[in-house]
């Protein structure tokens, strides 16, 4: 006969087995449930490596590559060499143009004085013949006209000199 506190082996084993089960169970539960937390962070973390690996990956065809940079910098050199070219052929046509002018503004200038000093000794030669008749009117206009002839003078000198600055510059 069996007491109420006593209980058979078989009892006994099936208990300690049901209890083993459930701690088991109750184990492999929070295992799923750390595995499943673990699983997540790594899927935010692989998912923040690839927005990181997209983003190198798009500024990695940003950059510039040897080809590029080396098509660029021909271009940037034949470009440059016909700028050299043309400012080279600009600058020797500013030479000659300017040359040519300032040999003629000297030309003139220097026919200019001889028409004025030609002025001036027509104009002495007539003073002295008319014997003084007239003396302030001819001496205003032989002041004049000797004062007009220095100007285009120093007109012209000062034209020349610009002249020959600007064509040293220009050198």
């Amino acid at each position: 006969m069996q007491r109420q506190w006593e209980v058979t082996l078989r009892e006994f084993l099936e208990r300690v087995l049901d209890e083993r089960d459930r701690l088991y169970e109750a184990r492999m539960k929070a295992m799923q449930t750390e595995s499943d937390k673990a699983a997540n962070a790594l899927g935010i973390r692989l998912e923040g490596m690839n927005e990181i690996r997209a983003q190198l990956g798009t500024q990695r065809a940003e950059f510039a590559t040897n080809e590029k940079l080396e098509a660029l910098a021909v271009t940037t050199r034949a470009q440059f060499d016909a700028l050299a070219t043309q400012i080279a052929s600009s600058a020797s046509l500013l030479r000659e143009t300017t040359a040519r002018d300032l040999d003629a503004l000297r030309e003139r200038a220097d026919r200019d004085q001889k028409t004025i000093v030609d002025d001036i000794r027509g104009l002495r030669e007539s003073r002295s013949e008319t014997g003084g008749k007239s003396a302030g009117a001819k001496e205003l206009s032989t002041t004049f006209i000797a004062v007009a002839g220095i100007v285009l003078f120093m007109v012209s000198i000062l034209i020349s000199s610009t002249l020959a600055i600007v064509l040293h510059f220009l050198k």
